[in-house]
């Protein structure tokens, strides 16, 4: 399974869930994926500790994976608070830009960029960076 796939489940599973666990058609909707395929997705993650599958088809995240998640979320608003604040691109546009960029910039580069923009504590829409 690819990186990027375990990361935007993670991400996705993350933000959906508000504690009752989240389930597999919803994160199919929020994905714009098949149920199917998001059904053998969620089987991988899983078998490879991921994911916890609950009753009823629910979805959380085992500890491994809201590591994962964490660590996209800082990634993400790290990209968002940099395009914002020293590249001046508008709030409603850097989302998607982030987005593609916080799967393939090093962890290194997150980390000098968190300090070159005076590691704030909140993203351009007012959410924690941590």
């Amino acid at each position: 399974m690819q990186d990027k796939t375990v990361e935007e489940y993670c991400r996705v599973i993350d933000k959906m869930d508000s504690g009752n666990g989240v389930r597999s058609i919803d994160i199919a909707k929020a994905l714009r994926l098949s149920k199917n395929t998001v059904a053998l997705t969620l089987r991988k993650l899983s078998e490879a500790g991921f994911t916890d599958m609950e009753r009823y088809g629910r979805v959380r995240l085992a500890q491994k994976g809201s590591t994962i998640a964490r660590k996209m979320n800082f990634r993400h608003r790290v990209l968002e608070t940099f395009l914002v604040s020293k590249l001046g691109m508008s709030k409603s546009k850097v989302h998607q830009e982030a987005c593609a960029m916080e799967h393939w910039v090093s962890d290194d580069t997150i980390s000098r960029l968190y300090r070159f923009i005076g590691k704030p504590k909140v993203d351009p829409h007012g959410r924690k960076i941590i």
